[in-house]
């Protein structure tokens, strides 16, 4: 069977640092997939490969159309996450993606850029004392 390939979050493959609001996910068709409607797919993210493996997605699944999709919501910082795509055939065959993960950022702070090693008087202005 082939399999989906060039599986990306946020435009790389197995990031580190990935903003925790709404990452997105693409992946490429092989070859093999020869209808000329929009592929149908399944998308699933676990907390663990363990439980990617055995099908479980305890953080979120969804299903549509095309080669890419849009997590909804926010992720936990500091996460390893677990994803994997299938995408149907209209002849009842399917392809997968092979096993792939990304690991969140800090959450967003708010604060500028300049915060960091900005001066003193900077630090004052901003800071919550």
């Amino acid at each position: 069977m082939a399999t989906l390939y060039d599986c990306r979050t946020n435009g790389q493959v197995s990031p580190i640092g990935v903003e925790t609001k709404r990452p997105d996910f693409r992946w490429k068709l092989p070859s093999e997939y020869l209808s000329p409607d929009p592929a149908p797919f399944r998308i699933g993210i676990s907390s663990s490969k363990e439980m990617l493996l055995a099908g479980r997605y305890d953080i979120w699944e969804a299903t549509g159309t095309g080669t890419e999709c849009i997590f909804p919501g926010t992720l936990e910082p500091y996460t390893v996450y677990w994803w994997k795509v299938t995408v149907l055939e209209s002849s009842g065959g399917h392809f997968e993606s092979g096993t792939c993960f990304f690991e969140t950022g800090a959450p967003p702070s708010g604060l500028p850029a300049a915060f960091i090693g900005g001066s003193d008087e900077f630090l004052l202005q901003h800071s919550s004392h």
